[in-house]
């Protein structure tokens, strides 16, 4: 048995002991005892009556239990990563399993080298055995582990067992142990089997009281039930709405960023108990903590403020402040990456201008040249890290630097060429963002810059078109049909393309546009193409 001829010696709690002294030599020596005795243990013959495994949970304060996962970790797994190891029935573990449990949690966060993957795959035969008969708090301590340590085994039958036995005694968990193992879970396979289950867990958070000084606590099981695809429960995330609103003053940048982005990612039916009131006091509180917010919070939040359906006016306080931040700071293009600098700059296009200006309206900001519509030059920005930026990033920078008017001929030209010198990694999304960014350009600098771009783009519009969605189908349609009416045939290279560009213009605005209307218009759209 694991614990050794000794009752006294017990291995993961000597892991624990060797981890809390910093001792790495000796977790090594221990990992390496613990992975064979879990093989010796599941090669051994079960008794003619194999004794009930005794579970013995601990209180809470004999092990500390780590904190909630952060980012993510590890890689997705292979098939042959989530076939786990047989453990017979009837077999003691030979210690008890709440010290198992918090010696495995401690060592998801230790690089085990070689060693990572036998330890794992035993510690998943194990769990996919034995979750059925585990305690409340043995659940949420695994899925936390498993998270942290080894999340791929979590989209395979250990991410079946723990996510059914986590439904099974939800009732009898505490706020923390059921945002850890919710949270944990996120990162299971959600098959049509699991639905039950994580419709249990939903009804379980719904009466759940969480700690309203811990606004970690519902940001977190937001976001998990996002990824677990639990998102149109209005009951669900309008309780959780109402609580955020109620305790503003103890959230952070970070719990606010995981908020936005949690109702950012969710359809209309679970926002429909959101307000713009109360849009406007999360703004508030977005706005107040800038100063010493994570770039990447700040990202989140821009990104997120954009798909929640609030208006503009309600969430101003936090994009003039953003503003306010970016102006001021300085080397904010060393605190900004690549990524977060274009979230925000196309957070903020949109605010400023949620819809596209018409072409008089253009034309007439380059005659008069009135302001910007922002005083943050994020073109001196962009232009510094034009390397950096991948096809998506470049294509919202464009946008963004268009849509706010920080725009001249020769910066558009240079992303434009940065833009083609990747174009064989573009892939629909951000094609159809650089294709509009082009044709509103149009009157604001003329034919030469935006129809290169747009020549240019045409291959690979043919070549993505087959998966384009609706909105990408729009986009791309109206592009082409606005640069056809000012440029005329020069937009191709002869009339071959130029029919095969229109046909499957046709071809794939009947496949994806459901309502007669929008069909209509696209094709009206797509005959102006034709026309030219």
């Amino acid at each position: 048995a694991m614990a050794g001829a000794s009752a006294a010696y017990n291995v993961p709690r000597e892991v624990l002991l060797a981890i809390r002294q910093g001792n790495q030599q000796r977790v090594e020596h221990l990992v390496s005892g613990l992975v064979t005795a879990l093989r010796a243990q599941r090669s051994a013959k079960p008794a003619a009556s194999p004794p009930q495994l005794t579970l013995t949970p601990q209180s809470a304060s004999q092990h500390h239990v780590d904190g909630l996962t952060g980012g993510d970790a590890g890689a997705l797994a292979t098939p042959s990563d989530l076939a786990a190891p047989d453990w017979p029935t009837g077999l003691e573990l030979g210690t008890p399993i709440w010290d198992f449990a918090c010696a495995v949690q401690k060592l998801a966060r230790l690089n085990l080298g070689s060693q990572r993957e036998s330890l794992w795959h035993e510690v998943s035969g194990f769990v996919s055995a034995s979750a059925c008969s585990m305690h409340p708090r043995e659940v949420a301590v695994f899925c936390n582990a498993f998270a942290i340590g080894a999340p791929g085994q979590l989209q395979g039958p250990v991410g079946d067992v723990l996510l059914r036995r986590a439904a099974e005694v939800a009732d009898f968990m505490t706020a923390r142990d059921f945002t850890m193992a919710v949270h944990g879970l996120a990162r299971a396979d959600v098959g049509r089997h699991a639905s039950d289950s994580v419709k249990r867990l939903a009804a379980v958070a719904k009466t759940l009281r969480l700690d309203e000084e811990r606004p970690q606590q519902p940001a977190l099981l937001l976001n998990a039930f996002v990824r677990l695809r639990h998102s149109n429960d209005p009951a669900l995330f309008g309780r959780w709405f109402g609580l955020a609103r109620k305790t503003l003053t103890a959230w952070g940048a970070q719990p606010l960023a995981l908020l936005c982005h949690a109702f950012a990612s969710v359809g209309r039916k679970g926002r429909a108990r959101t307000s713009d009131e109360g849009w406007c006091e999360i703004a508030d509180r977005c706005a107040a903590v800038v100063q010493g917010a994570e770039a990447q919070d700040l990202a989140c939040m821009a990104h997120a403020f954009t798909k929640v359906d609030a208006s503009a006016s309600a969430v101003a306080s936090f994009f003039n402040a953003l503003e306010k931040f970016l102006c001021e700071r300085p080397l904010v293009s060393d605190f900004l990456s690549a990524r977060d600098f274009a979230m925000i700059a196309n957070g903020l296009a949109h605010h400023r201008q949620p819809c596209r200006p018409a072409a008089d309206d253009l034309r007439e900001w380059r005659v008069c040249h009135p302001a910007p519509l922002t005083n943050w030059p994020l073109e001196e920005q962009a232009a510094r890290r034009l390397r950096d930026l991948p096809p998506q990033g470049l294509a919202l920078v464009l946008h963004a630097t268009v849509r706010l008017r920080r725009i001249d001929a020769p910066f558009f030209t240079v992303v434009a060429r940065r833009l083609l010198a990747l174009r064989a990694s573009l892939v629909a999304p951000e094609l159809a963002i650089a294709c509009s960014a082009a044709a509103e350009a149009l009157p604001l600098l003329g034919t030469q810059a935006p129809s290169f771009l747009l020549r240019h783009l045409r291959g690979e519009c043919l070549r993505l078109l087959p998966g384009f969605s609706p909105w990408q189908v729009s986009y791309t349609a109206t592009a082409y049909a606005e640069a056809a009416a000012v440029i005329g045939p020069g937009l191709w290279r002869d009339q071959d393309q130029a029919r095969a560009f229109v046909h499957g213009l046709f071809e794939r605005a009947e496949q994806v546009m459901l309502k007669a209307e929008k069909l209509q218009h696209l094709q009206g759209l797509i005959s102006q193409i034709a026309v030219s």
